[in-house]
């Protein structure tokens, strides 16, 4: 008959393969947690530092339409908008597509005005997922091609941007209220 009973030498080596397995494990449930700590902290700085970057990108959309007015640049600025963008002015139909909108930029803006100045002032910008909005004042100071008699215009603005494939932000939806327009010299 062959004795199963282990023997004191035996029972030491399976206590201490026990402590060491134990130990083992404690030390990878140890290291998942910590993994898993560190891993939550990384995506929340990841989560501000890119709610931080899409909106330092969506000011940046805004510098660049003004750069892109002020340089007579249509093409320049037409860059900014979606495709499927549609602009919505004051007494005149919607543009619906960003071929209407050139259109009109190019009927109207670039074609009639000449601007010296231009500045937005965003009250407000806020983000949701691939869509922003930006809600605002811009001021500027233009002349008709014409004329030449300078006008300062000032107007209240939504602005709604789609985030794109890429990363970039651009128009989608253009809302603007043209405020009551003054001539230059009288509000000196």
């Amino acid at each position: 008959m062959v004795n199963n009973i282990p023997n004191s030498q035996q029972l030491t080596v399976i206590a201490e393969r026990r402590i060491t397995m134990q130990t083992y494990k404690l030390f990878l449930s140890l290291t998942f947690l910590l993994s898993l700590c560190i891993a939550c902290q990384n995506t929340k700085d990841t989560k501000l530092n890119t709610i931080a970057d899409n909106i330092e990108r969506i000011k940046q959309v805004e510098l660049d339409s003004e750069t892109a007015i002020l340089e007579d640049n249509l093409e320049k600025y037409m860059t900014l908008y979606d495709e499927n963008a549609v602009a919505m002015w004051p007494d005149v139909p919607p543009f619906v597509g960003k071929e209407a909108i050139r259109k009109s930029y190019q009927d109207n803006i670039f074609t009639k005005l000449t601007y010296s100045e231009m500045t937005h002032f965003p009250d407000e910008i806020e983000i949701a997922g691939q869509w922003a909005f930006v809600r605002g004042k811009s001021l500027v100071v233009v002349k008709p091609k014409k004329d030449g008699t300078q006008m300062r215009i000032s107007h209240k603005y939504i602005n709604i941007l789609r985030k794109q494939p890429d990363g970039s932000w651009k128009y989608w939806r253009v809302i603007s209220n043209v405020n009551p327009i003054e001539d230059t010299e009288k509000s000196k």
